[in-house]
């Protein structure tokens, strides 16, 4: 009986010390105070670290080759502390520290700016139940293109399933009345599909990504409005990553 307890005891901190997350660290740098604004764009060297242990257990510096990366994404990560380091001059520059603990839960969302919380990750599918709705407003404007969708994610007992549409937007008339000006009824309809339990996953993960984007310079800019479970969320995504474009539009066979 005593050797059971004991190993019941033992393997309480080995299942706290064995819990593991995947950290993602993103974001623009555009308006982080400590870096000056002319060099934002340019961060060449990122770094991280274990803590306490200083364990290095990411590093990437651009070269003439690649470029860093607007998300680091670190799978099996252990709960607890890390040291976020970067510079936009390795050798010449200091790196800049950025303190994190990473939570017990499936992903932590950092913005890269030293003095910026982690965001808290949301999923816009948990707790919903048949006869509810995800409604995502899309409004997408570049150079020469303007572009506006409605795309609602309905739960079944099948799954959950996705339908696009897509409206014309009158950009003449924008400007007459200081509004945006789109069709009544929508030009194109798509089907409604299923949607992979993977896609499901891709779709929050890109969600909170763009929560972390403090600004972006693309001339491409979409601007979401996602509506669930009594929730209304606005996101703003300047990256010309696409992030969420490029995967509810490889669903409703239209791509901006």
């Amino acid at each position: 009986m005593k050797r059971i307890i004991w190993t019941i005891l033992l393997a309480i901190p080995c299942s706290v010390y064995a819990q593991k997350t995947t950290l993602v660290v993103g974001g623009t740098l555009g308006d982080c105070p400590e870096f000056i604004s002319e060099y934002t764009h340019m961060i060449q060297g990122i770094r991280v670290f274990e803590i306490p242990s200083n364990r290095l257990i990411y590093e990437v510096t651009s070269t003439s080759s690649s470029f860093i990366p607007r998300h680091i994404e670190i799978e099996n990560a252990k709960v607890g502390g890390y040291r976020i380091c970067y510079s936009y001059n390795p050798g010449r520059i200091p790196y800049q520290d950025k303190y994190i603990t990473l939570k017990a839960i499936p992903i932590n969302y950092v913005n890269f700016c030293r003095d910026d919380k982690t965001v808290e990750p949301i999923n816009i599918f948990y707790g919903a139940t048949i006869g509810d709705t995800i409604f995502i407003e899309n409004n997408t404007a570049g150079c020469y293109n303007h572009d506006y969708s409605k795309t609602l994610l309905i739960p079944t007992a099948s799954g959950w399933t996705i339908q696009q549409n897509q409206y014309r937007v009158d950009c003449g008339q924008e400007s007459k009345s200081g509004k945006l000006e789109i069709s009544q009824k929508p030009i194109r309809i798509s089907k409604s599909k299923f949607i992979k339990n993977e896609d499901i996953a891709k779709i929050n993960l890109a969600i909170n990504k763009i929560k972390m984007l403090t600004s972006g310079g693309c001339t491409t800019k979409s601007i979401y409005t996602i509506k669930y479970k009594n929730n209304s969320l606005k996101l703003h995504d300047g990256s010309c990553e696409n992030l969420l474009n490029e995967i509810l539009y490889s669903y409703t066979g239209f791509y901006y």
